[in-house]
C-alpha cells in the first residue's frame, strides 16, 4: 500500500498517520515501521518523526496470519461481488489482534468468504475496510479484494463515507442539534480531545430525552478512533455503559449502535446506504430510559 501524506496530515507522526491509514493500532504501526515494512520517503524511520504533506509512505503486507476460519452466524444487510455489509452484534471484535485468536466477526467472515483474507494490507482485519470496537453493534464493511479494499479505505479518508450512530447518554443536552468539533488524539487505550490531534467533527441530533437520560443520533464522515464516545464526553454526555469516558455501568456495555453507512460503490461510484437494525435488548433498554420505542 502506498500513498502520499495530505495537508490534514502535515505535522503528525508516522506511527500516528500508519495507524490511521492502515486502521490497525499504534503499537501494530510501530512495529512495522521498526521492521522497515513501513517506510517514510523509501526510507526506514522512527515513528516519532513528524511528516510533511506531499511525504510519501509506502506499507507492505504485514508477516502476521490471516485470522482463522471460524464458522459462526453472520448477519449479511448487503453482498455484491466486491464488498460485505455486515450487521456485527455487540461484545463481538471486528478482528483479531493476535495471531489465532477466535471469536471475532473476520474468523466467521473467512469462514464463508475465505477471499476477504487477502483484501486487507494486515491480514489479521481479514477484509475489514474500517473498525468497530467491541460492545459496539451496527453495519461494518468488508472488502472482497485488495482494489475494494483499497478504494473503500480510500473513500473512509477522504470524508465519502457518512456513518450515522444511534447512542445512549448522560445528561440533559441544552440543544435539540448542535456539533462538536474538536481534534481527538490516541492517548493509550483512549482518545482525547487534543490540540495536536487529527481534525473530527461530529453533528448530535436529541431524539429523546426523560430525566438523566438521553437517546441521540451521531454523524460523522471524519471516523477517527472512538471518536463518537470521546466527543460526547467530551461534551458531558458518556454513553451509558462507557466506563472508559465516564459512562455509568450497564451490563450491556456501552450503547452504541452504528446504525446506517452510506457510501460510492467501490467499483460503479453510486451511492450505497445501508441500514442495520437496532438490537432487541439495546432497543428495551432505551425505551425503558427514554420512552421511545425504535
Amino acid at each position: 500500500m502506498k500513498f502520499v501524506v495530505v495537508a490534514e496530515e502535515d505535522g503528525l507522526r508516522l506511527d500516528a498517520v500508519v495507524a490511521e491509514r492502515c486502521h490497525c493500532s499504534r503499537a501494530e504501526a510501530n512495529r512495522w515501521i521498526d521492521d522497515g515494512q513501513a517506510r517514510l520517503r523509501g526510507k526506514k524511520s522512527r515513528g516519532g518523526i513528524r511528516v510533511s504533506t506531499g511525504d510519501s509512505i509506502e506499507v507492505t503486507a504485514s508477516s502476521e496470519k490471516r485470522p482463522v476460519a471460524e464458522i459462526g452466524p453472520l448477519s449479511i444487510l448487503r453482498e455484491d461481488a466486491a464488498f460485505l455489509a455486515l450487521d456485527k452484534p455487540a461484545k463481538m471484535p471486528t478482528h483479531p489482534l493476535r495471531s489465532g485468536e477466535t471469536g471475532t466477526l473476520a474468523n466467521r467472515v473467512l469462514a464463508k468468504f475465505p477471499e476477504c483474507g487477502d483484501a486487507s494490507v494486515d491480514p489479521r482485519e481479514g477484509g475489514a475496510a474500517h473498525r468497530l470496537d467491541g460492545e459496539t453493534s451496527g453495519v461494518i464493511l468488508f472488502a472482497r479484494s485488495r482494489d475494494v479494499w483499497t478504494r473503500l479505505r480510500d473513500s473512509f479518508r477522504n470524508g465519502e463515507v457518512a456513518k450515522e450512530y444511534l447512542a445512549l447518554v448522560i445528561g440533559s443536552p441544552q440543544q435539540k442539534t448542535f456539533e462538536i468539533c474538536a481534534p481527538l488524539a490516541h492517548a493509550g487505550h483512549r482518545v482525547r480531545v487534543r490540540d495536536d490531534g487529527a481534525p473530527a467533527e461530529t453533528h448530535v441530533e436529541v431524539l429523546a430525552q426523560r430525566g438523566d437520560f438521553a437517546l441521540v443520533k451521531a454523524s460523522t464522515s471524519t471516523g477517527r478512533m472512538h471518536q463518537v464516545r470521546a466527543h460526547l464526553a467530551h461534551v458531558g454526555h458518556p454513553l451509558v455503559g462507557d466506563e472508559i469516558y465516564g459512562g455509568p455501568a450497564s451490563p450491556l456495555g456501552h450503547i452504541l449502535h452504528a446504525h446506517e453507512i452510506e457510501f460510492p460503490h467501490p467499483i460503479t461510484g453510486a451511492r450505497i446506504r445501508v441500514v442495520a437494525p437496532l438490537p432487541a435488548d439495546r432497543a428495551q433498554e432505551i425505551a425503558r430510559t427514554t420512552g421511545l420505542s425504535l
